[in-house]
């Protein structure tokens, strides 16, 4: 499923640059690299996909999905968590 932001991406945009808990990560060509060659190699998932997991990678960081393919990849590669997985 997609959405599209349209009309409201700028009061999104707002919220996201505002918000003391979000911090806006921009992808770097070793990213990019990492996540093609991952595309080139697997091509189960869309480069979006990949491209996060590569960020987290580099940034050390879980990533949080609910996406049983995204997991199944992302699982070797950094730590990854359903939503669910991480309320107590």
């Amino acid at each position: 499923m997609y959405f599209t932001a349209k009309d409201k991406f700028n009061r999104i945009k707002k919220f996201f640059k505002e918000s003391e808990y979000i911090k806006i990560v921009k992808t770097t060509p070793g990213d990019y690299e990492l996540a093609r060659k991952w595309e080139q190699e697997h091509k189960s998932l869309s480069f979006y996909d990949y491209i996060h997991v590569a960020i987290a990678k580099r940034l050390n960081i879980p990533l949080i999905t609910r996406d049983e393919e995204l997991i199944e990849f992302a699982k070797s590669r950094i730590d990854v968590f359903k939503p669910e997985e991480l309320i107590s």
